[in-house]
């Protein structure tokens, strides 16, 4: 399959706008900046793209647009972005399957999703490597092995599908809905491109076969100290949201949070406690603190989780009590 190296990294990279910045200049409300009339009218990808340019050529600072991102993360970030490939995946092989490449890319299409019945360690990790997040990163590095990963890169896959729907521009069975789901994905890879770039981590997120799961979102931190942090956003159909804060220090100690926004879940969770600290232990790490404590408290989101979701470093020392 024939990859055009200058075409994929520059939709990472684009000409700057330079209205951009007197628009976003405009938009500040009570200390933060709303984005909401930009991403309207200029579109969620441009604003992305313009945003890593500004980086690149110096005229914003990572800390300002990762400012940006967290103020705004409700419009440039959309949940359910398996939901979005799956859309994919039916309208292409209900309308278009028939057309040069389609099959192929349906069948890669489909191995980005995980199976939660077959969910191990390997297809973690190859799965979240594989998300689009980094496909630039490969590329740059441009060695046999990387380029050989390249074919079943998210990104890669939806970008050749853009690329043949864009040529059927003309034919009515491409459809609008088609067309849409194509963009909020790569509006999505470049959310967290953006998003790993401005906070020197790996911010990802896996997409399920399974519907219960509708958003799972990683982000991964190396800090200065040699401590490995690690925060999981999943959003469950019928359990609602859960946050878990993993930390592990340089002596293979573990610190874990868990924040769960229904009762009834977090007493199911408190009742597996034991028995995850067993397993955990098993693993040769020890456990210095295991809290779990309520996402709908008001009190602690404003404070406690402030800190949880908002310190840009991941260099959480937070302990939440119950």
């Amino acid at each position: 399959m024939n990859i055009n190296m200058n075409t994929l990294l520059n939709t990472l990279i684009t000409k700057s706008n330079p209205i951009l910045k007197e628009q976003i200049e405009k938009l500040s409300v009570d200390g933060k900046i709303d984005l909401s009339s930009t991403i309207k009218n200029k579109g969620i990808q441009v604003l992305l793209r313009e945003l890593f340019k500004d980086i690149f050529v110096g005229t914003k600072n990572k800390s300002e647009v990762l400012n940006l991102l967290e103020d705004n993360k409700h419009s440039l970030k959309f949940k359910n972005i398996a939901k979005d490939i799956k859309n994919i995946i039916k309208i292409l092989s209900q309308d278009i399957e028939n057309m040069p490449k389609i099959k192929e890319l349906i069948g890669l299409l489909k191995n980005t999703l995980i199976d939660i019945k077959t969910i191990d360690e390997k297809v973690v990790k190859s799965t979240f490597g594989n998300s689009g997040t980094f496909l630039e990163s490969k590329l740059l590095m441009n060695n046999a092995s990387n380029m050989k990963n390249i074919t079943g890169d998210l990104k890669t896959i939806i970008l050749q599908i853009k690329e043949v729907i864009d040529k059927q521009n003309s034919n009515e069975s491409v459809s609008r809905e088609l067309k849409n789901n194509v963009d909020k994905v790569l509006s999505q890879i470049d959310y967290y491109q953006l998003s790993s770039y401005s906070s020197n981590s790996n911010h990802s997120y896996l997409s399920f076969l399974q519907d219960d799961l509708e958003d799972v979102d990683i982000k991964f931190n190396n800090s200065k100290d040699n401590e490995f942090s690690c925060l999981i956003h999943l959003s469950l159909k019928e359990k609602g949201d859960l946050k878990i804060l993993l930390q592990l220090d340089g002596k293979k100690g573990l610190h874990i949070n868990i924040g769960v926004e229904q009762e009834n879940f977090k007493k199911k969770i408190q009742a597996e406690l034991q028995a995850l600290r067993v397993k955990i232990n098993s693993l040769g790490l020890a456990i210095m603190s295991l809290n779990i404590f309520d996402l709908s408290d008001e009190l602690k989101k404003s404070n406690e989780l402030k800190a949880y979701e908002n310190n840009q470093n991941l260099n959480f020392g937070v302990d939440i009590k119950v």
